[in-house]
């Protein structure tokens, strides 16, 4: 019958291991990564996070860089 609900009481002690709610944080490692012996990874937590602030140029900056020349060092 509707609302009728069949249920089992368990022990809290039965019950399956509650699941993470996120995984953990990776180690990131690239090649400007130095660690001393005995130091642990960096996890992905310890690094900054940036806005849409931190990497976005006005229009100024992007006409000015786009006009400007060549770096001497570089064949691009």
């Amino acid at each position: 019958p509707e609302g009728v609900v069949h249920a089992e009481l368990v022990d809290d002690a039965h019950l399956p291991a509650p699941l993470p709610t996120a995984a953990p944080p990776r180690p990131v490692v690239d090649q400007h990564t130095n660690l001393a012996p005995g130091d642990p990874l960096p996890p992905e937590a310890d690094q900054p996070t940036y806005t849409e602030r931190d990497i976005r140029v006005s229009e100024r900056t992007a006409e000015r860089l786009k006009n400007q020349s060549k770096p001497k060092n570089t064949s691009r």
